[in-house]
C-alpha cells in the first residue's frame, strides 16, 4: 500500500530520534528570546519573522492558571477570546494594509503576536495574587494594557512595515484587546 511508513525503521535506535519538543516544532530558545524581547522592549526583526504558536499557548494557560488560583475558572473565555480577538485583529490589520497581497499578515501570525502580549498580563496576574485591590492595583493594571498595547503594536510594525504609517489604528483594538482581559482579572 502507498503512503508513508510509521515504523521504527526511520532511526536506527531510540537514542537517534529527535527529543519531542523538536518534533512537534517548538523552540525553547526563540520562545525565550521572544520573552526577553517583550519584557525589555526589544524586539528583533528575527524574532517576528520566525512565530510559534507554542510560546501564545504556553502563556494563555498560564493566565488562565494565574486566574484558577484567585477561584476563577476562565480557561475556556481566556482561549476563546484570543482567538475571536485575533481574528477581529487580524482583520482591522489587513484592512489597513490595503489591496496589497504581499503586506498582509495571516491569521496564524495575528494570533502569535497578540500571544506575545499577554506576558505583562500574566505578570499583573501574579501580582494580583498578593496585591490587594486598591488605587495602585487599578494603577498597574493601566500600565500593564498599555505595555501590552505597545508590545504588540510594534510588533506589528516590524512583521508588517507597511502599517508604520497606521500605528494608533493597530494600537487601538489591541490596547481593547488586553483592557478586556485585564478587566477580566478584576471580576
Amino acid at each position: 500500500m502507498g503512503g508513508t511508513d510509521f515504523s521504527s525503521a526511520q532511526y536506527a535506535s531510540f537514542e537517534d530520534e529527535p527529543p519531542l519538543l523538536e518534533e512537534l516544532g517548538i523552540n525553547v530558545g526563540s520562545i525565550l528570546q521572544k520573552v526577553r524581547g517583550v519584557l525589555t522592549f526589544k524586539m528583533r526583526h528575527d524574532y517576528v519573522r520566525d512565530l510559534d504558536i507554542g510560546g501564545p499557548l504556553l502563556f494563555v494557560i498560564l493566565l488562565s492558571s494565574l486566574h484558577l488560583l484567585t477561584g476563577k475558572l476562565h480557561f475556556g473565555v481566556i482561549l476563546g477570546w484570543s482567538v475571536v480577538g485575533s481574528g477581529a485583529i487580524y482583520w482591522v490589520v489587513n484592512m489597513l494594509c490595503g489591496i496589497d497581497a504581499t503586506a498582509k499578515i495571516d491569521f496564524y501570525n495575528t494570533c502569535c503576536l497578540m500571544g506575545y502580549g499577554i506576558i505583562p498580563l500574566c505578570i499583573f496576574s501574579a501580582l494580583d495574587l498578593i496585591i490587594p485591590r486598591s488605587v495602585v492595583s487599578a494603577v498597574l493594571a493601566a500600565v500593564v494594557v498599555v505595555w501590552s498595547t505597545v508590545v504588540a503594536t510594534k510588533m506589528f510594525l516590524i512583521h508588517t512595515p507597511s502599517l508604520l504609517d497606521h500605528r494608533i489604528l493597530v494600537a487601538y483594538p489591541c490596547l481593547l484587546f488586553y483592557s478586556a482581559f485585564t478587566l477580566l482579572s478584576f471580576y
